[in-house]
C-alpha cells in the first residue's frame, strides 16, 4: 500500500501552494502500474476536471499541471483519474472530515493572536483562578468539543479510508491524516508506505504539534502558579520531544538568544549588592534563595531578568546604582519565575530550556498567555513586600523620576494602585509583555 500525502484538505496549510508535488508522486505510481487510487476528499463530480479527461492525454496532464502552478488545489486521486481516464479507478474514500477539522483549525486561528477575545477571557479567567470568570467556560468547553471532534473525525475516516482500498490501491491523504491513515494500515496488517513532497512533508512532521497546541491554549484554572498551564502543555511537549526539526529550530532559537553570558564572580561589587538584596529579603521572612547562576545582563534594557533557556538571573550594571529595598524587589521577582518554572518543568518532566522552547515555538497567543500568567504572579508578589522593605513609592498618576529607579518606582507604584487581576491590573501587564504588532 502506497500512501501519498498532500497538503490539499489541510487546514494548517494555505490552498494551492503544494503545486505538483504530490501530482508528480502520483504519476510516478501509474507508471509503477499503479491503477487503483483511494480519494482523500470523496469522489464528487467534477464538471471541470470531467472536460479535462476528454482532452488527449498529453495535452490534460498539461492542463492539470498549469492548473497547480497556478494555485489551484484538488484532491490527487481524482487528477489522476482524470489524467487516466481509461485505466485509473477512483474509489470512494469514505468519511469526509472537512467540516470538523475546519471547526478545529476555526479555533487554532484564534488562538495565535493576543488580541482574540478568547485571549482575554482566558487571560481574566487564569488570572482569578476562575473557570467561569468571564465566560471562559463556556469558550473552552466548546474549544475543546470541536478540537476532540476534529481528532475523532479524522481517525474514522482514515479507518475508513483503510477498509475500503483494494490491496494494490495508491491512498491520497492529507499531511494532518496521512500519519493517522498509515497507523489504521499497519494495524491491519497492510503495511503503508508513506510518500511526501517536501511541503506536505513538513506539514506531517508538524502534526502532532498542531494538536498538542490547540489543548495547550485552552488550560483550566487552578492555583497561582503555572501548573494549570503546565498540566494542559503535557501534550505539546510530548509532540515538541518527538518533532523531526526540534533540534533545528532550537539551534536557530539559541543563535538568536546567543551563549550564557558570564557568571558573577564572587567578589563582583554587582553580585555582592545583590546578595546583600536577597539577604534583606530572607531577614524580612521571604526565604527565596538564590539557587541559579547570577550573570551580567547582555541586553542592558533588561535590569534585572530570569533567563529560562539558561536557566540563570541575569543582572544589568544599572541594578548597582539601584538602592537596596529596590533591589530585593527586583530581585523577588525573578526568583519567582524560577520558583514557577520549577513547578512547571516537575510536572512536565522536563529541563528549563525545554519550557524555554516550548514557549518560543508556541503560537503567539499561547506562548504570550503564559508570559503574562509569570508575570501577574511575579508582579503580585513583588508588590506585596514593597512595604515590608520600606520602599516609598510615588504619586502613580504622576510623570516618572528620572533614570532607571524612577521608572521602576513609577511601575510598581501604578500596579500597587490597581487590585491584583483587575482590567486595569491585566492591561498594564499586558503592555509590557505583549509585542507590538
Amino acid at each position: 500500500m502506497v500512501v501519498i500525502a498532500t497538503t490539499h484538505g489541510d487546514p494548517r496549510v494555505r490552498a494551492g501552494r503544494e503545486g505538483t508535488e504530490a501530482f508528480d508522486l502520483a504519476l510516478a505510481a501509474y507508471a509503477e502500474g499503479r491503477r487503483h487510487f483511494v480519494a482523500a476528499t470523496g469522489t464528487r463530480g467534477d464538471p471541470g476536471l470531467a472536460l479535462v479527461a476528454q482532452r488527449p492525454a498529453e495535452e490534460r496532464r498539461a492542463m492539470l499541471r498549469a492548473g497547480l502552478v497556478h494555485g489551484v488545489s484538488d484532491d490527487v486521486a481524482r487528477l489522476a483519474g482524470a489524467s487516466f481516464p481509461d485505466e485509473v479507478v477512483v474509489v470512494e474514500g469514505g468519511h469526509d472530515e472537512a467540516g470538523p477539522l475546519a471547526d478545529a483549525a476555526a479555533v487554532a486561528q484564534r488562538l495565535h493572536s493576543p488580541r482574540d477575545d478568547l485571549f482575554r477571557r482566558r487571560r481574566v479567567a487564569m488570572s482569578r483562578g476562575d473557570l467561569r470568570a468571564a465566560g471562559y467556560s463556556d469558550v473552552r468547553g466548546s474549544g475543546l468539543v470541536r478540537v476532540d471532534a476534529g481528532e475523532m473525525a479524522l481517525a474514522r475516516a482514515m479507518a475508513a479510508r483503510a477498509a475500503a482500498a483494494p490491496d494494490d490501491a495508491v491512498m491520497v491523504a492529507s499531511s494532518l491524516g496521512a500519519p493517522v491513515l498509515c497507523d489504521a494500515l499497519q494495524a491491519a496488517g497492510r503495511g503503508g508506505q508513506l510518500v511526501a513532497g517536501p511541503l506536505a512533508a513538513a506539514a506531517l512532521g508538524d502534526a502532532p504539534l498542531w494538536w498538542g497546541m490547540l489543548r495547550a491554549g485552552l488550560p483550566e484554572p487552578g492555583d497561582d502558579s503555572l501548573v494549570p498551564w503546565a498540566r494542559a502543555l503535557v501534550p505539546y511537549l510530548a509532540a515538541l520531544k518527538a518533532w523531526p526539526s526540534r533540534d533545528e529550530v532550537a539551534a536557530r532559537i539559541e543563535a538568536e538568544v546567543g551563549p550564557r553570558p558570564p557568571v558573577l564572580p564572587p567578589r563582583h561589587p554587582l553580585r555582592r549588592h545583590v546578595e546583600r538584596a536577597a539577604k534583606r529579603l530572607r531577614k524580612e521572612g521571604f526565604d527565596h534563595a538564590i539557587d541559579v547562576p547570577l550573570v551580567e545582563a547582555s541586553n542592558p534594557a533588561l535590569v534585572m531578568s530570569y533567563d529560562t533557556l539558561h536557566d540563570c538571573v541575569t543582572v544589568a550594571e544599572a541594578v548597582a546604582e539601584l538602592p537596596e529595598p529596590l533591589t530585593a524587589a527586583l530581585l523577588l521577582h525573578e526568583l519567582v519565575h524560577v520558583r514557577q518554572v520549577s513547578e512547571a518543568c516537575a510536572v512536565l518532566g522536563v529541563t528549563p530550556r525545554d519550557l524555554a522552547l516550548a514557549l518560543d515555538t508556541l503560537p503567539l497567543g499561547v506562548g504570550v498567555g503564559i508570559r503574562c500568567a509569570m508575570e501577574d504572579l511575579a508582579y503580585r508578589e513583588e508588590v506585596s513586600v514593597l512595604s515590608a522593605l520600606g520602599l516609598s513609592l510615588p504619586d502613580p498618576a504622576a510623570p516618572a523620576g528620572d533614570g532607571t529607579e524612577g521608572s521602576l518606582l513609577q511601575l510598581l507604584a501604578m500596579l500597587d494602585a490597581l487590585p491584583y487581576g483587575s482590567k486595569g491590573w491585566l492591561r498594564l501587564i499586558d503592555s509590557l509583555v505583549i509585542p507590538d504588532e
